[in-house]
């Protein structure tokens, strides 16, 4: 397998798989970190695409089953255990048809693979309007102010996260936007943050601190990241675990509109 950037001529193997076409164009524009690796630069049958974290695609264009297997192993032995040490503990495992399933859960079979389902949502382009919030509670926009901020409850939590998606804080304050809940001006409750950012659309990613939960802040943040997204000319997406009735049920009552469900395999590294 053979490292090398990422371009949209390659991408086109995951040609019409919506759940993974607006990530990809945001590795595209470099905005969201990755590493692709394809068996032949002229004319590639096999890619695999790592997010450098935990995430794998899996895609190819007529390849065989030696092929495919071949790839797999790549992965395992120079990414997963390179050197023989274990890089990563889980691995989300995306596949672009049913026969790759096959060959990951074979060659993954001593690290417990699950198949789960994810559910892809679409903003719909109408806003909540109806929103009231407590006095003591605000939705604020993340900014280099609120990043810098020590003092605030929570900042490291959500430094960790904008830097697991993007990079850097730089990055994020560079080309990504967000919103926060901040509960008597001190804590912060929850965010909601700009994920695979293109010209053309970006997901919503939302967390709400487990104490915060279940009082509607996620939903508010939804909603001031879909306003944000309309005001860009965004396509806004939502993409959730299908057993996760929290996420799935904020984004209905976000407007999100169901459009796919696909499948990924879950593996304890």
């Amino acid at each position: 397998m053979i490292k090398v950037n990422p371009n949209k001529a390659i991408f086109n193997i995951f040609e019409n798989k919506l759940e993974v076409k607006y990530v990809f164009q945001s590795m595209i524009e470099g905005n969201t970190p990755c590493e692709v690796y394809i068996d032949d630069e002229v004319n590639p049958s096999i890619m695999v695409i790592w997010d450098t974290k935990n995430t794998f695609y899996f895609g190819e264009n007529n390849a065989t089953a030696d092929e495919k297997k071949k790839a797999i192993e790549f992965i395992r032995k120079e990414i997963i255990y390179k050197d023989d040490k274990k890089k990563l503990e889980i691995g989300k495992l995306y596949y672009s048809s049913p026969v790759w399933k096959d060959f990951l859960i074979e060659l993954f079979n001593n690290n417990e693979p699950r198949v789960f389902q994810r559910h892809l949502y679409k903003h719909s382009g109408k806003l909540n309007t109806n929103i009231i919030l407590d006095p003591s509670v605000k939705i604020i926009e993340i900014t280099k102010d609120i990043l810098n901020n020590d003092s605030l409850e929570n900042i490291s939590e959500l430094i960790d996260e904008i830097r697991g998606m993007w990079g850097t804080k730089e990055a994020f304050l560079n080309e990504g936007f967000g919103y926060c809940t901040i509960v008597n001006d001190n804590t912060i409750a929850g965010w909601c943050t700009a994920e695979y950012m293109s010209e053309s659309s970006c997901g919503c990613g939302v967390e709400t601190i487990e104490e915060y939960q279940r009082k509607g802040y996620a939903t508010i943040m939804a909603t001031k990241m879909a306003g944000r997204a309309n005001e860009l000319s965004l396509d806004l997406y939502w993409d959730s675990w299908s057993w996760n009735e929290g996420s799935v049920k904020t984004a209905e009552k976000s407007n999100y509109n169901h459009i796919t469900d696909y499948e990924v395999l879950f593996v304890e590294l």
